[in-house]
């Protein structure tokens, strides 16, 4: 008797359907999925979680500049995306957020594939995140998913990285980047909306983190950094 797919047959379909949603509900990845146009159209409960003070219906038809990972975090993830669209092809890629309940900014490996319609047209990106959070489980976890760490982005690995080692917050980072596109204080000031004395105090203490001492000196150092230089 030939093989015969249980997907073709109408009872099939629905125990694949069943099972297909159990594990995106009990996954402990976060899973989702967006449209060419990067706003959500559907995350699991790990995802969900992540997001913090973001229900599901906030999440729907939102895009990561939208939600709580930090402007440049998101910026990458938009790039990653676009890449896959772009290429028509698989990646797998090391992205970080602002995350959780404590907004502790964390590193992920992401698979992200094309989304396609059921005519095989592309439609956005499908995604899953592993937190690399050190653990053994975690890396079992990644390593059964057949996730091979040559498919791994070294650029976009230290993208996330420079702004970890040198301790640079999100504001930080946002203050630093307008000031290499050559925005005065009040400029920045006005497109972060902060006052010119706080955006002095951050730079202030960006300069101490990149040891500093003038200006020009923070915009080279800046230059250097991947964080900035995806942004520009």
């Amino acid at each position: 008797m030939p093989n015969q797919p249980i997907y073709n047959q109408t009872s099939g379909v629905s125990a694949l359907q069943a099972h297909l949603e159990y594990s995106l509900e009990n996954s402990s990845a976060s899973v989702y999925w967006k449209n060419k146009s990067g706003q959500y159209l559907g995350a699991n409960p790990v995802f969900v979680r992540s997001a913090d003070g973001f229900e599901l219906d906030g999440i729907l038809g939102n895009d990561d500049r939208g939600l709580c990972w930090g402007e440049s975090e998101a910026l990458l993830m938009q790039k990653n995306d676009k890449k896959v669209v772009d290429s028509r092809q698989s990646k797998t890629v090391i992205e970080s957020a602002y995350c959780y309940a404590d907004q502790q900014r964390r590193l992920f490996l992401s698979h992200k594939t094309p989304l396609r319609s059921h005519k095989g047209k592309i439609i956005g990106v499908f995604g899953v995140s592993f937190i690399l959070d050190g653990k053994k489980s975690t890396s079992k976890t990644i390593e059964d998913a057949g996730f091979p760490a040559g498919f791994i982005n070294l650029n976009d690995i230290q993208a996330g990285l420079d702004v970890q080692t040198y301790n640079l917050t999100i504001r930080q980072v946002d203050c630093l980047y307008y000031l290499v596109k050559g925005m005065t204080i009040k400029q920045i000031a006005r497109e972060l909306n902060l006052s010119p004395r706080t955006i002095e105090h951050y730079l202030d203490a960006v300069k101490i983190k990149l040891n500093c001492i003038s200006r020009s000196e923070l915009i080279e150092k800046a230059l250097q950094m991947n964080a900035i230089k995806i942004r520009l």
